[in-house]
């Protein structure tokens, strides 16, 4: 019996991943991963044509703090519909599949595609800043894909709010008007975790591990929320 339930989460999660996988197989995604690609580039020439020293600094600086946010409302949008995450679920759910489980396919395929889409961005803004590669690829690497899954969780999650997910909209502008900040308000925000890791200004006199840890955790959260919200 174990086995048979175990297999059944294991086709309502795979159906909820092919769901959103299908949703991102449009023109409005492949408009979205250019121009995310074209804004990395474009602050990559302009940091290096302004001043070399420090230009991809400045280029990683500028991509986290307006592209990856946006890119990844963009994404979740997309990648859920118009509608709130438990109608997202229902042409799977319709079929007898679980919502939750649903969701957390969509939700975990959507933050794979926002955080390769970081990597490539990230990759690309510094291989114009520095006009070459460097050991900081891999780096920025893994912090942009941290911080697009844990964009993408919390979107999601905030979808679960509102007529037609409207809740997006609110975590969106909290993110960009608080997680600015370096105070307690800030903390819950992946803006004030990935400021602090590319070395942007701290939050509470967090060190980097720990904002590392802190956004793991809020994107394990998250998911697990996702999943709490979705339905039955």
């Amino acid at each position: 019996m174990r086995a048979v339930a175990i297999d059944a989460v294991g086709r309502d999660v795979s159906a909820g991943a092919a769901l959103a996988r299908a949703r991102l197989r449009c023109r409005p995604f492949a408009l979205v991963c250019l121009l995310c690609l074209m804004l990395a580039a474009a602050a990559g020439i302009i940091e290096r044509a302004v001043a070399p020293a420090g230009a991809a600094d400045r280029t990683i600086i500028a991509i986290t703090r307006l592209v990856l946010p946006l890119t990844c409302f963009a994404i979740t949008r997309i990648g859920l519909g118009p509608n709130s995450l438990r109608d997202a679920t229902w042409p799977a759910a319709r079929y007898g599949a679980r919502r939750r489980h649903v969701a957390l396919g969509s939700v975990s395929m959507i933050a794979l595609a926002s955080m390769l889409l970081a990597i490539a961005s990230s990759t690309l803004g510094l291989l114009f800043a520095y006009r070459g590669a460097s050991s900081d690829l891999v780096t920025t690497g893994w912090i942009v894909a941290l911080s697009a899954g844990s964009y993408t969780a919390l979107l999601a999650f905030a979808t679960s709010f509102g007529r037609n997910g409207g809740g997006r909209w609110f975590a969106l502008i909290g993110d960009l008007a608080l997680g600015s900040g370096a105070g307690g308000f800030a903390v819950v925000w992946p803006r004030s975790h990935t400021r602090n890791l590319i070395g942007d200004g701290s939050v509470l006199a967090l060190t980097q591990a720990q904002s590392s840890a802190l956004m793991l955790g809020m994107f394990t959260l998250l998911l697990a929320l996702c999943f709490a919200r979705s339905g039955d």
